[in-house]
């Protein structure tokens, strides 16, 4: 067993409450308090992130870890709620699932929430269904876990309520984005957390989840297409809207194994405008922090060059241990350095150039079939 995750799984095991998971809380008011758990959850989570862990005979005890911690959160975030963080003999108040299978109505229309999907650093992903002229729709609720971050799922809908609606001209691009269908505050019990209603993204797969299915890596072959798609939608962000997505990650990349289709997810970190102007990413997701380009970790403004570094990043983790021609290393090697101005910056140049390394390399573009594991 790993030592840290050994001491950490001891320190759970003695917990009889959120105090001794978290200790004190900084701050006088709520939100201030809310704000330091969730500072407190990332640090801990951290260590003990079962993508951390992943293949590894730890892998197990990571993701128990992960669950207990997840559920010392919930119950500190209630006594904050009520009142009585602090006091370590203060009962816990019942607290069911953020959703349970429930209608919920909006000025839009009418979701019908059925089960818990996924779980990021921020946010739970809960299946839906709602109805369109008679037609039964799927969608995806994004239901922010702690109301100290509704301003990252807020920034998200502002960034696809400006992407969208996309002009009639540059439709094929819609298959690089997610839409957004809905976002509203779901009411609770002194706390309002933000949702969002996004496009549900039939048969696709997160690059974290195509690795898992290849622990070694996927052939270069394989990769150039995921990572052509990646160049493309970045490319149109730049160039048309603006936008910088700030987080181009494993699991922020959905891949479709058949048809090579590609989309952009959680766009809670993206900054639009960018030209002229000083933005930086508000926040990282904490277990992915070493996919981040230098730029963003040290507190500057991205610049289109942050995003092609996290895409080529990317690449290097799909393609893992495999043996790769040294041309295609050297290439994705000159959108990685330290410095964003010795970076390429144009997504659509360095898609071009990528084509013309690959068409002297292996000759025209041909199908390859990706299997990967069914699932529900």
């Amino acid at each position: 067993m790993n030592p840290t995750l050994e001491a950490i799984a001891a320190s759970l095991k003695k917990a009889s409450s959120p105090e001794d998971v978290f200790g004190d809380l900084a701050g006088s008011s709520k939100d201030d308090r809310l704000h330091s758990l969730t500072s407190c959850f990332r640090s801990l989570a951290k260590s003990v992130h079962p993508d951390k862990w992943n293949g590894t005979l730890d892998e197990r005890l990571a993701v128990s870890l992960f669950q207990q911690i997840s559920s010392w959160r919930v119950q500190a975030e209630t006594k904050v709620e009520a009142g009585t963080y602090g006091d370590r003999s203060a009962s816990i108040p019942s607290t069911p699932p953020i959703l349970d299978p429930q209608v919920i109505k909006t000025p839009k229309r009418e979701y019908m929430v059925t089960k818990l999907v996924a779980q990021g650093d921020i946010a739970d992903l809960y299946a839906c269904t709602y109805q369109d002229k008679g037609v039964e729709q799927r969608a995806i609720m994004k239901v922010v876990q702690s109301a100290a971050d509704n301003d990252l799922l807020q920034n998200e809908a502002k960034i696809l309520g400006a992407i969208y609606p996309i002009d009639q001209k540059e439709e094929r691009f819609y298959r690089y984005l997610v839409k957004l269908h809905d976002s509203f505050l779901l009411k609770g019990k002194g706390t309002n957390r933000r949702v969002n209603v996004l496009q549900f993204v039939e048969g696709s797969y997160t690059l974290e989840d195509v690795r898992k299915a290849y622990p070694g890596g996927l052939d270069y072959r394989d990769v150039v297409w995921m990572y052509k798609r990646m160049l493309a939608a970045i490319g149109y962000l730049h160039s048309k809207k603006g936008v910088i997505h700030g987080a181009m990650l494993p699991t922020h990349v959905m891949v479709h194994p058949e048809n090579h289709g590609a989309k952009l997810v959680g766009w809670s970190y993206a900054i639009d405008n960018w030209r002229g102007r000083i933005n930086r990413i508000k926040a990282l997701s904490s277990p992915w922090k070493h996919f981040y380009a230098p730029e963003v970790l040290s507190k500057q403004p991205p610049v289109p060059a942050t995003d092609i570094y996290m895409a080529s990043k990317c690449a290097m983790y799909m393609l893992g241990d495999t043996k790769i021609p040294n041309q295609i290393k050297a290439f994705l090697d000159s959108c990685l350095l330290s410095r964003p101005e010795r970076r390429p910056d144009d997504a659509w140049k360095l898609h071009e150039e990528f084509d013309n390394l690959l068409e002297r390399l292996v000759g025209k573009p041909r199908y390859r079939k990706l299997v990967l594991p069914t699932r529900s």
